[in-house]
């Protein structure tokens, strides 16, 4: 059997160690057939790592996915809900009751269901209205002539809105 002779020389912080390693055919191949069961190992441990990581990239997926379609599902009513709540509440500060704030909303409500105006944006002009200190019994009236002028025009009557107040 040949022989075969691996020289080391290492040096840290300036001190030397020699060694000497003798190997023979025989140890070669053992070695060689070390590391390619090594190399094995570690592919089938990567391979099942991937796997799972892919598996867990899915699952994250199919959760954004369930989530987007409840929020789409769920989210706008829940929102209009939310508005819908703040508004009254708003309202119950600005006229001082709860009556007179369901009977303001009940009000623009109707407006909004005979004209091309969306009631989300009559409301929010009617909290400005108030905001700016016109009187509550003024405010549907004032609406009603702003909407006029506006021809109809949600933007529009934003911003006669604003500046009449």
């Amino acid at each position: 059997m040949a022989s075969n002779e691996i020289k080391l020389k290492i040096t840290i912080d300036g001190k030397e160690a020699n060694a000497t390693i003798n190997l023979t055919d025989d140890n070669i191949k053992e070695l060689y057939r070390s590391f390619k069961y090594s190399k094995q190992e570690v592919n089938g441990f990567t391979t099942s790592l991937s796997q799972g990581l892919n598996n867990a990239c899915e699952m994250i997926i199919g959760l954004k996915e369930s989530f987007n379609l409840l929020k789409s599902t769920f989210g706008e009513p829940i929102n209009i809900f939310v508005d819908a709540e703040q508004a009254e509440t708003a309202f119950e500060v600005m006229l001082g009751s709860t009556e007179k704030a369901k009977k303001m909303i009940k009000e623009l409500k109707e407006y909004g269901a005979q004209t091309p105006l969306e009631f989300t944006g009559l409301r929010e002009n009617a909290k400005l209205l108030l905001n700016f200190g016109v009187e509550a019994e003024n405010v549907l009236p004032y609406l009603k002539m702003l909407g006029d002028i506006s021809g109809g025009n949600a933007e529009k009557l934003n911003s006669l809105t604003l500046a009449f107040a």
